[in-house]
Parts: C-alpha cells; sequence; structure tokens
C-alpha cells in the first residue's frame, strides 16, 4: 500500500504565496479563486496546497513541513539562486527568506516554514 501525506497550509491571500514558490521553482497546478481560494504547487515529488482564510494572521502562523531529501545542498543552490534572480538578492531576514545550508528551510510571506533535509 502506497501512502502520500500532502500539506494544506493557511494564507491570507493566494497570489503572493504563488509568486514566493514559483519564484522557488514550483509549478501552479491547481488554482481556484471562488467559492473558496484554494491552490496547489509542485516541485518533483512535493506538493503543497494553500487555502485563504482571510482573518489568517501570519505573524501567529507555526505552520511547518519537512521535505527529506538526498540532496539537501542541492536544493539549498538551488533555492537560493533563483530567490536572488527574483528578488535580487537572497533574503536571509524578514519574509520571505531562507535559512543556513545543512537544514535547508525557507520561511514564506504567511511564516509557513519548509525544510528540507
Amino acid at each position: 500500500m502506497s501512502e502520500t501525506t500532502i500539506p494544506i497550509l493557511p494564507c491570507r491571500t493566494i497570489q503572493p504565496v504563488l509568486d514566493f514558490y514559483t519564484a522557488l521553482g514550483f509549478t501552479v497546478t491547481f488554482r481556484q479563486q471562488s467559492p473558496n481560494p484554494y491552490a496547489v504547487v509542485e516541485r518533483g515529488g512535493i506538493q503543497l496546497h494553500f487555502f485563504a482564510l482571510k482573518r489568517y494572521e501570519p505573524t501567529e502562523s507555526h505552520s511547518t513541513c519537512y521535505v527529506l531529501t538526498d540532496d539537501v545542498d542541492g536544493v539549498h543552490d538551488a533555492f537560493r539562486a533563483r530567490l536572488k534572480e527574483a528578488y535580487g538578492r537572497i533574503p536571509t531576514r524578514g519574509l520571505p527568506r531562507i535559512g543556513p545550508l545543512r537544514k535547508c528551510w525557507v520561511s514564506d510571506r504567511l511564516r509557513s516554514v519548509m525544510c528540507w533535509w
């Protein structure tokens, strides 16, 4: 039996989330505007789902998702390069940002943290 877990993460609005994850190299594979804003992004075997929640407060969020990989250095390098291309710099403070090497993590504008191990 094969099983898969797919995180469904809250956000205030969908577009800034899609902008961030496409900057990292994800592809938007589904988007619904109404009645309930919802979107899906994918990269390789990773699939992340997001739903809009008007009263969502990013500063109070603790959403986290771990992604296991055998190439954390490659993922980190790719994310850094894509963020520099998209933002003109590699964001390491504020939101969004990318964390240190070896435990590659990124935090989107919603404070949802994705960790690659």
